[in-house]
Parts: structure tokens; sequence; C-alpha cells
């Protein structure tokens, strides 16, 4: 019985790397702040309800993982611990991600509440996994040309 149970996990640790080593597996989604100014990125997979980053905590209270310094990338704030694209079949059946993005002075100076109840957003986009394929998994803020197809709020300015 213990060398089935063994043979098992040794089964399971090998499917599991290998799971991660496909081509169709991708953990980071990177986000690149080409401003001055610092932000703060949280995601949700509530569409339609644009409103669900108000059941999120202030991005303040974890910045390692929410903050992206000015003109940076980050691999931290849209990380997944399984493939993003096994999380858009069986968590997100929208197949759209909202990703917002905070100006940090606004979240320092204003209550959580007040930056939810106001909607106190710089940009929502508004992803399917195809989008995010097409963007060749770098989102950008502010939106970059390549982007004006994405549906975000505001709109992207052409």
């Amino acid at each position: 019985m213990k060398m089935k149970n063994l043979i098992l996990i040794i089964v399971m640790l090998v499917f599991n790397h290998s799971c991660r080593d496909k081509k169709d597996c991708h953990i980071i989604i990177t986000f690149k702040n080409t401003t001055t100014d610092t932000l703060y990125v949280v995601s949700s997979y509530q569409y339609p309800d644009t409103s669900s980053f108000a059941g999120i905590p202030s991005p303040v209270l974890n910045p390692n993982f929410t903050r992206v310094l000015p003109n940076e990338s980050n691999t931290q704030v849209l990380w997944s611990r399984d493939c993003i694209e096994l999380a858009f079949k069986s968590l997100i059946p929208s197949d759209t991600m909202m990703i917002y993005v905070f100006d940090a002075q606004t979240l320092d100076s204003v209550s959580w509440n007040d930056v939810i109840r106001d909607y106190k957003v710089l940009q929502r986009y508004d992803l399917s996994l195809q989008d995010i394929k097409d963007l060749r998994w770098n989102i950008t803020y502010p939106p970059m040309p390549e982007m004006s197809t994405i549906k975000m709020y505001p709109p992207h300015k052409k």
C-alpha cells in the first residue's frame, strides 16, 4: 500500500511539473508602468460586475504584490499559482479578466471606501484570454496603441 502511494505521488509530481513546461501554460502576466507615477494593480474574475474590486482589500495593504513603481515592469501583480489558461477555463466563465489600475497618490490620500464609492480607477482593462495572448502576456499603462482594440474604461484614446 505504501509503495502504491509513493508511486502515485511521484506520477502526480511529474505530471504537475510537465504541465508547467507546456507552451500553453503561463503563470505570469507582466505589467509595465510607463508613467512617472507609482501605480497599484489588482485583478478580478467577476465580470460583468465592474465594481467587483470592492470585495478586494485595499492594494496598499499588500504592496509587494500590488504596487508597480514608475517606469518599471512587475511580474508579481498578475501572477497565478497555476496556469492562467486553466483559470480562464475553470474560474472565469465570462472569459473576461478585469485588471484595475489605481494611482498610488489617490490610494494614499483617500480611504478605500471612498475609492470604491467614487470609482477612483485610473484604468480598467477587460481582457479575454485571447487579448492577453495577443498582447504577449504584457499589459501596459497607459495603454499602448496596440491595445486600442481592447475593451477598457475609460476607452482608449485614438
